[in-house]
């Protein structure tokens, strides 16, 4: 009996040890992390307290006073506004009230030509102010306004738009008649900085700056500018400052294109003397300048560019006209038989071509893109070309691989697509 109450009690004391290592094996310990993330903001206003313009008013008996402070008023019995230019708030509360956008949004501020006479500078101002957490440069200033169309007085009726024809005044004329638009850095109060400092595409722009439109209408004294009207509009656009994303591609960001088709034709292949497989003349967009309905200059226009071929299994003939659509080599709604993965590449080869000749340039774009080429990397191949294999290799061991894409002032293939029947070629376009 005595034996198994000892060996009872000496169980229980090998079971509660037990529970005591297994309590000691079970120690922890941790850290708890909290963290924050916030983006910055591009926020560019108008500061509605800061229009300004040109008021004259008719002060009786017979005086004219004009005036640039919009504070400025005469009681009737002792005055009459005769005309005006101001910047002002917009007015959306009827079907005769400011107009709204295209889409349905309304406008930020409106510049407002009153009964305007020659002899005078009419002008309208408006001050911004950058509100923006971060950095942000201006990257496009649209400054698009049309009018009625006038005999310019050499007996061609109809003649030009009154407003185009005052822009060209203020170029071309001697003395200072016509319209312009200028945008200006200005303190707080709207005082233009001395020196005079132009905000332009490129200007950039950080928190708390402010600048000013200023809108100016001189009419010469001619008979042609009675009775007439205008309208248009200027957009300022702003971008953050560090616009570089590495692969982030819009068709609108790489080049500027028509989206109506062009006519095209080639001269080739190898044409004596043009460093391209062809020489492909472009016609139907309009000379260096063009822009689109936007106002933004096309990066293509009529005349010769330098060509490739990224299809052997099609023709066009040489010398004929063909209708064609471009297309960025980077944009997605490409037709599918121009789609490639390879196509940054192929643009990598045309900024780094070295002392390569047409033909060796041609093969390593047919690599690329047609596929129907083995490497060139083999002595033994019937088309071993250690210059082409040097292409090949170069772009593919480029730093950025397949997200490359090529700046401005560097070269990027435009798509000259025909249709699926004929050869797909593409031209080199600086973006």
């Amino acid at each position: 009996m005595k034996s198994n109450k000892v060996s009872t009690v000496f169980l229980v004391s090998i079971l509660t040890l037990a529970g005591v290592g297994i309590s000691y094996a079970g120690l922890t310990d941790s850290l708890s992390i909290y963290g924050t993330v916030d983006t910055g903001t591009v926020d560019l206003n108008v500061v509605d307290t800061l229009y300004s313009g040109t008021w004259v008013w008719k002060v009786y008996p017979h005086n004219i006073d004009i005036t640039h402070d919009p504070t400025v008023s005469y009681p009737e019995e002792q005055g009459e506004l005769v005309a005006y230019a101001k910047g002002r708030d917009p007015v959306y509360t009827g079907p005769d009230q400011d107009p709204l956008k295209t889409d349905g949004s309304q406008y930020d501020a409106v510049l407002e030509f009153h009964n305007l006479f020659p002899c005078i500078d009419f002008t309208a101002d408006i001050v911004f102010h950058y509100d923006g957490t971060i950095p942000c440069k201006v990257t496009n200033i649209n400054f698009d306004w049309t009018g009625e169309e006038i005999d310019i007085g050499d007996g061609k009726d109809g003649g030009t738009d009154f407003i185009q024809y005052l822009k060209e005044l203020w170029v071309t004329s001697g003395e200072k008649y016509g319209m312009t638009g200028g945008f200006y850095r200005c303190d707080q109060n709207g005082v233009l900085l001395d020196p005079l400092q132009e905000v332009v595409v490129g200007t950039q722009l950080h928190k708390c700056n402010y600048f000013k439109l200023e809108v100016t209408i001189h009419l010469p004294q001619n008979n042609i500018f009675q009775g007439l009207e205008g309208n248009g509009f200027v957009d300022i656009e702003v971008m953050q400052w560090n616009d570089e994303c590495n692969g982030d591609t819009t068709p609108d960001k790489d080049v500027v294109l028509p989206t109506d088709p062009v006519q095209m034709r080639v001269q080739g292949p190898y044409p004596s003397g043009w460093p391209s497989y062809v020489k492909t003349e472009i016609s139907g967009i309009g000379t260096e300048g063009t822009t689109n309905g936007d106002g933004i200059e096309y990066n293509v226009w009529d005349g010769y560019w330098r060509g490739w071929c990224v299809d052997e299994d099609h023709q066009v003939n040489v010398g004929t006209w063909y209708t064609a659509h471009l297309y960025s080599s980077y944009d997605p709604s490409m037709p599918n038989e121009c789609k490639d993965p390879d196509w940054p590449y192929v643009n990598w080869i045309l900024n780094h071509k070295g002392s390569a000749t047409p033909v060796q340039i041609q093969k390593a774009i047919w690599y690329f893109i047609d596929g129907g080429w083995e490497p060139y990397g083999n002595p033994v191949h019937s088309n071993y070309d250690p210059v082409i294999q040097g292409l090949i290799d170069d772009a593919l061991g480029n730093p950025e691989g397949n997200l490359y894409k090529p700046d401005t002032g560097e070269w990027m293939a435009v798509i000259c697509w025909i249709d699926a029947c004929h050869q797909i070629t593409f031209i080199e376009v600086d973006p």
